[in-house]
């Protein structure tokens, strides 16, 4: 997390109500650079489907399904 914050993408303050916590927030810079970290993610993805004859877009499209369904089933963070 220190990282996070040293690069300026995500931003600490202490915890209101617990002082043995904090409150990390992106900033807009720390948005920014997972939207391009997903978006590069995104492209070397379809690259793969694009070169790979076992697999094709259904099968991403059943990847994304499954892998949703597994974080709305626990509370953020808890994976």
């Amino acid at each position: 997390m220190a990282n996070l914050v040293d690069k300026g993408w995500a931003s600490k303050a202490p915890h209101p109500t617990d002082a043995r916590s904090c409150l990390v927030t992106l900033t807009a810079e720390g948005r920014r650079a997972l939207g391009e970290t997903r978006r590069h993610n995104a492209r070397v993805i379809a690259e793969q489907l694009r070169t790979d004859p076992h697999h094709d877009e259904r099968d991403l499209a059943t990847a994304v399904s499954v892998v949703r369904g597994l974080l709305d089933e626990h509370p953020e963070g808890s994976l």
